[in-house]
């Protein structure tokens, strides 16, 4: 069990990075986009450490969603926050199915790059 120092708030919000960066082809053919995704939950230290052990399905699941987005979809002014919007509620709704709860209170795109 972990010790927390006196006052720390257990529900704080925690950012989890999903490791090295995303690359995806767009479907418009020699189009790419490159992405780093940071999670954030307020969901406590178990949940944190859910999300740890499943990086790798997230990271899957970002690939899947990713290559479907379209060069005008990720062009857009607002492309990052439906992008972030789109994948958390995707990622939530698969942990929703097995874990009965919605871990991500937010997607960060740290890096986003579209060629």
């Amino acid at each position: 069990m972990l010790f927390r120092s006196e006052g720390e708030d257990p529900f704080a919000a925690r950012y989890i990075e999903l490791g090295e960066e995303i690359m995806v082809n767009l479907p418009q053919k020699g189009r790419v986009m490159l992405v780093q995704l940071t999670l954030q939950t307020r969901r406590g230290e178990m949940v944190e450490k859910l999300l740890k052990e499943q990086k790798m399905p997230l990271r899957a699941a970002a690939i899947h969603l990713l290559s479907e987005v379209t060069v005008e979809e990720a062009k857009r002014p607002d492309a990052q926050a439906l992008i972030a919007e789109r994948l958390m509620r995707a990622m939530n709704a698969e942990f929703n199915e097995t874990y009965n709860i919605k871990p991500i209170d937010a997607i960060l795109l740290t890096r986003y790059y579209v060629q």
